[in-house]
């Protein structure tokens, strides 16, 4: 798993047992240039796995995202 991580330059800003906060230079989803709303509705996908691997409810901010333009994305994901 980290070795895919570093093939697609994910940058770990934050780590702890409640938050992981990420950049990552390129859309993983394959959506740049549309809309944050795809991003976010894209990633809901993402959450709901979290939700289940973890057995509680995990939290999404998108803050940058490439869909929407932004240079890189920059996604935190955290256990409510």
């Amino acid at each position: 798993m980290m070795g895919m991580m570093m093939d697609i330059g994910i940058e770990i800003v934050e780590l702890s047992d409640d938050t992981i906060h990420i950049k990552v230079p390129k859309c993983t989803l394959g959506i740049e240039g549309t809309s944050k709303e795809l991003c976010e509705a894209m990633m809901a996908t993402d959450t709901k796995l979290l939700n289940t691997l973890l057995g509680q409810e995990v939290e999404t901010k998108i803050l940058k995202s490439v869909a929407a333009g932004d240079k890189e994305c920059e996604v935190i994901f955290s256990k409510k």
